[in-house]
């Protein structure tokens, strides 16, 4: 073979060489930077998710808490009757509230914290039965049960909400948003 024969065919085998690297280091770079978006991308939604969360159980633990405050004195006025009326309007429209903000709560998740604001809403309809058939027993012998009976269920709203909000500060700490 002739020396240009041979600086042909070595110049073509390192034409392609050349090509075919510039090829593959631009297929890589590709890669890299759609995974980079992608991450980025992934990031940015855990983002979301956590402010989602936490405005979320935020507000339901300040719902849960004005529902304990209207029990309270709903309860409280079960043995003192004042005048000026029923304060089970109070606890109703509160309840009405938590309803509302129990559905974020599903919504955004995860299970667990649905659940326990389902289990908080429910606690609460319990103490609202119990004052209700309270009212209603007001001249009977059961009446100081279902009083009893309602401050329980007052008092299961409390540890609920006790509940909810250490879940909550665990769910909004774990570095894994997406566990359901």
């Amino acid at each position: 073979m002739d020396q240009g024969l041979v600086a042909i065919v070595t110049g073509g085998i390192a034409a392609v060489a050349g090509v075919g690297g510039t090829a593959i280091g631009a297929l890589v770079a590709a890669k890299g930077a759609r995974n980079q978006v992608r991450d980025q991308g992934t990031v940015e939604h855990a983002h979301w998710l956590r402010q989602g969360r936490n405005s979320a159980y935020q507000s339901f633990l300040e719902s849960l808490y004005a529902v304990d405050i209207a029990l309270g004195v709903a309860v409280h006025a079960l043995n003192h009757p004042e005048p000026e009326g029923d304060e089970r309007d109070a606890v109703t429209a509160a309840i009405a509230e938590l309803r509302r903000l129990q559905w974020q709560v599903i919504t955004i998740g995860p299970r667990q914290m649905g659940e326990l604001a389902a289990r908080a809403y429910e606690t609460a309809q319990h103490t609202v039965a119990a004052m209700a058939s309270a009212h209603a027993q007001r001249e009977y012998e059961s009446f100081g049960r279902y009083v009893e009976e309602a401050r329980q269920y007052q008092q299961q709203v409390l540890r609920v909400r006790a509940e909810f909000a250490e879940a909550a500060s665990s769910v909004l700490s774990s570095p894994a948003p997406y566990e359901s």
